[in-house]
């Protein structure tokens, strides 16, 4: 039930109740089928992950990882490593960030992987190699997908440090409306936070001020945190 609700829980904010249904499933690991504990680390790995304890994220991930054998999930090898990649980069390691996206694009991350190179392109500063990267991502992810939302972030952020706020605007807004048709409150902040940045540096502070407002209020009521920091 845990790896079929998760999703749910982490886009609605029940965060600390979801935590100690992950916990508890676990702690009762020598109960379950090696199916059960491979939904169950699915889904306390990424509960974790959004609550911001990535150590334990980290563990729990790394353990999924490790089982051979097949979870009847598809890609759910290259998707735990892409995970972490994504956990790496949150802490700054970009040299685990970038040893996770290789494994995971060996493993037939495909798209979910390019889009790990992306980010890292963009963590460096390469501008270029994001767009150029975040773009061939895109091509080949689902519209409407989490994923596919997630690219679009990227690109407009990659856009906006890139000068062209036109660009950047348009895919936050693109972005927005999938995060929140996802019923996913942290990406809205995301975007939120991404559209306060061009209105800041366009001059309009009290619009910018308006929209970190809501982002804020968002991860307050979710228990988020923001993908970015500027």
């Amino acid at each position: 039930v845990l790896g079929a609700l998760y999703p749910f829980l982490i886009s609605h904010g029940h965060l600390a109740e979801a935590r100690e249904w992950a916990e508890a499933a676990l702690d009762a690991r020598d109960r379950l089928s090696d199916q059960a504990l491979a939904e169950a680390l699915v889904g306390g790995g990424e509960i974790a992950r959004f609550a911001g304890d990535l150590d334990r994220a980290i563990e729990l991930k790394e353990e999924l990882a490790s089982i051979q054998g097949d979870l009847q999930r598809p890609n759910w090898k290259a998707a735990t490593l892409a995970d972490l990649c994504e956990i790496a980069l949150e802490q700054a390691d970009l040299v685990r960030g970038r040893e996770y996206a290789e494994q995971s694009a060996a493993a037939g991350g495909g798209a979910r992987a390019v889009l790990c190179f992306a980010e890292l392109a963009h963590r460096v500063g390469d501008l270029r190699t994001a767009e150029s990267q975040g773009l061939t991502a895109l091509a080949d992810l689902e519209e409407g997908a989490f994923n596919h939302a997630s690219g679009l972030e990227i690109l407009g952020e990659t856009a906006r440090r890139s000068g062209d706020t036109a660009l950047g605007e348009e895919r936050f807004c693109d972005a927005l409306r999938s995060f929140a048709e996802l019923g996913d409150g942290g990406g809205v902040a995301d975007c939120l936070d991404g559209l306060a940045r061009i209105a800041a540096a366009a001059g309009d502070s009290a619009r910018a001020g308006r929209l970190c407002g809501a982002a804020q209020r968002l991860r307050e009521t979710q228990g988020r945190r923001a993908i970015r920091a500027d």
